[in-house]
């Protein structure tokens, strides 16, 4: 990558507290670095700290790698080299996004932001398989939206690139409004508002909030809403939206037509026939935001559906996997109650002679936790499963409400960890059985898939 930010600009951007052994104003620095396992010569290297980590302890590996510039909070007593020009900033965070603030700056691409609830990152994924075609786009990589992982991507762009895709997430308040400051984007999707992170945002007025703190900072940004989604369809703009949802009156409507074994077909706009090999009937409306961001950017919706038609869906989104002859229906990406609930309604339609849930704990719902966790068990009762493995605390409570429903108390099984869920899935499982695995980013439910 070749940077374009130039030592100026960088000490511009980052507004040190002082600067320690620059003698040469000339210096040329190549990128930004945040692990001094990668760094490359000629590089910057910027010093985070987390709750587990602390990079500063890294500095002398860092300058022997060739790094050229160091970007720190503090200069750790053990670290003596007088030749490496340092800058001393209040909050190497900070710095990290106000740099790629100040590139995106710079460069100017056209960028789009993506938030809600659910569906984010296939969204972006689909408007990025939509676009690439005819733009040079950049885009988070996997799920780096938080205020780390978004300047990341800003400090990625290049002369280049005509689109900016960033995918944004929050479990705080303020995060939303933080990020949108640092990309200005010139349009925002919201795909849905919903039960998530209601440890910190309490009920979804106050997700909405959050979300939607996106068009405050930039009011003049194009939304594009789920229209179908109630909070969203009450949500006052600057500007008018750009919707998606089932309405005839929407930019973007569709029209279910069938679900199969491994894919959807539904119709857009009357017209334009789409299959995803899904068995997410939610996708539908991911597929739509995408195909309304395409418009944004003048990708007619033929042609939108004609690209999306050949999308694969990124992994541990009801992706399906073999192995000894079980089928695995791995949705362990992350899980709320609606995720959840939406999966657990696309599982139920899967024909098998025996059906397993791997079901571990939502996490980040406060005071809710409890209720929600209790109220699930319906969707699971209901969706058919011969047997269910719970791992973790609140599941429990779920296993609990399951045996009140009337499920086989001896067909409910709680792991005290995943290995130990592991060697009980495959003790319990035989050809022909198909197991559902859901559970928060904590739990890594698809590491079962590595059993050996």
């Amino acid at each position: 990558m070749r940077f374009s930010l130039s030592l100026e600009e960088i000490i511009k951007g980052v507004n040190p507290k002082s600067i320690l052994n620059l003698n040469n104003f000339s210096l040329k620095v190549k990128g930004v670095c945040l692990d001094s396992r990668r760094i490359k010569k000629g590089e910057a290297f910027l010093a985070l700290k987390g709750k587990n980590y602390d990079a500063h302890n890294f500095l002398s590996p860092a300058y022997q790698k060739g790094a050229v510039l160091l970007i720190v909070e503090r200069i750790p007593s053990n670290f003596k080299n007088k030749n490496v020009p340092i800058l001393v900033v209040e909050d190497t965070e900070k710095a990290l996004g106000f740099l790629g603030k100040a590139l995106r700056e710079k460069l100017s691409p056209a960028v789009v932001a993506i938030t809600g609830s659910l569906g984010k990152t296939t969204t972006k994924e689909m408007l990025a398989f939509i676009l690439e075609k005819d733009f040079s786009i950049v885009k988070n990589r996997a799920s780096e939206n938080n205020q780390i992982g978004v300047p990341k991507t800003l400090l990625s762009l290049k002369k280049n690139t005509q689109i900016c895709i960033l995918e944004f997430g929050t479990n705080h308040f303020g995060e939303i409004a933080y990020l949108t400051s640092l990309a200005k984007p010139q349009a925002g999707v919201i795909t849905c508002i919903d039960n998530v992170h209601l440890e910190f945002f309490k009920n979804k007025r106050g997700v909405l909030k959050e979300k939607s703190s996106l068009f405050r900072v930039e009011p003049f940004a194009l939304p594009i809403l789920n229209g179908d989604d109630p909070y969203l369809q009450r949500l006052s703009t600057r500007r008018k939206p750009l919707y998606f949802g089932r309405s005839k009156k929407f930019a973007v409507y569709f029209s279910f037509l069938k679900k199969e074994k491994n894919y959807l077909l539904f119709k857009i706009n009357s017209k334009y026939k789409l299959k995803l090999n899904s068995l997410g009937m939610f996708n539908i409306y991911n597929a739509c935001g995408g195909l309304a961001g395409g418009l944004w950017r003048g990708v007619s919706l033929r042609e939108g559906v004609e690209r999306l038609s050949y999308f694969k869906f990124p992994p541990l989104r009801l992706e399906v996997k073999n192995i000894k002859g079980i089928k695995f229906i791995n949705d362990a990406y992350n899980s709320n109650p609606t995720a959840l609930k939406r999966a657990l309604e696309s599982f139920s339609f899967l024909k098998a002679e025996g059906k397993i849930g791997v079901i571990a704990d939502m996490l980040e719902l406060g005071e809710k936790s409890l209720y929600f966790h209790r109220k699930i068990a319906e969707d699971i009762y209901k969706t058919g499963f011969k047997k269910v493995i719970f791992l973790g605390k609140f599941v429990k409570f779920t296993a609990k409400a399951l045996k009140e429903l009337g499920f086989d108390k001896k067909d409910i099984f709680i792991a005290e960890d995943l290995d130990s869920a592991k060697q009980l899935l495959f003790k319990i499982a035989k050809k022909g059985d198909v197991v559902f695995l859901k559970g928060s980013r904590k739990f890594s439910l698809e590491k079962i898939l590595t059993y050996n």
